[in-house]
């Protein structure tokens, strides 16, 4: 006796049903490694776009403290220039009058000019030192 035609399509049947199966759960795990791909991509990609951001702020802030430093190495370049035109224009003073610089008032016109000079050193010293803090906060 051979095996009946129903039992054979009622076979082929649940095999292509199985394979049907197979085939979507294939599919499905496909797809899932697909999204998992693309999630790792997108995260490494907002890691890199992070690390840019990151790099352009610290390239920022680096230009901004040799901006802070250029400014105030000219000021104290033309604190300087001031100093010696004040002290020279005392001294052509002094010497047009005929009074020597060493003792009186002149000598105390100098020292009191170059007491103020250095205190608008020590000013602009300070100046410097405050913005120095503040832009260690800025480091990551």
């Amino acid at each position: 006796m051979g095996i009946a035609p129903v039992a054979i399509l009622s076979a082929v049947s649940i095999i292509g049903g199985i394979v049907q199966q197979t085939q979507q759960r294939r599919a499905q795990q496909s797809q899932q490694q697909q999204e998992l791909a693309a999630r790792g991509q997108q995260q490494q990609f907002e890691q890199n776009e992070q690390l840019r951001r990151e790099a352009l702020d610290q390239q920022q802030l680096q230009q901004q403290r040799d901006r802070l430093d250029l400014q105030h190495r000219m000021s104290e370049r033309s604190l300087e220039r001031e100093r010696r035109r004040r002290l020279a224009e005392e001294r052509a003073r002094a010497g047009a009058s005929g009074v020597g610089l060493a003792g009186g008032s002149n000598a105390a016109i100098l020292e009191g000019l170059q007491t103020e000079f250095n205190q608008q050193q020590r000013d602009l010293d300070q100046s410097r030192s405050l913005a120095e803090p503040l832009s260690l906060l800025d480091i990551r």
